[in-house]
């Protein structure tokens, strides 16, 4: 009969313990999974922007040819006048 008060006392003292942390455990695991999604959004948008980034180089290089090209041409009508 003691043994089972000892029993029960010690399944009390457990589930006063462990409650708590479990509890602890949970709000660890909502900031976790916060920064998780925050740090796929900042990838994500990083990704996003060296695309882009790579679109307008592109472009910019179009616009650098197309520039020496009728600079070029500039050059040459200028010399004749």
């Amino acid at each position: 009969m003691k043994k089972d008060v000892d029993l029960k006392r010690i399944g009390e003292l457990l589930k006063d313990v462990v409650r708590p942390l479990k509890e602890l455990v949970e709000v660890l695991k909502h900031k976790v999974d916060g920064q998780e999604i925050f740090l796929h959004t900042t990838a994500t948008n990083v990704r996003s922007i060296k695309e882009q980034q790579s679109v307008i180089n592109e472009k910019l290089d179009e616009m650098k040819q197309t520039l020496d090209a009728n600079t070029a041409s500039v050059v040459t009508i200028e010399k004749r006048n």
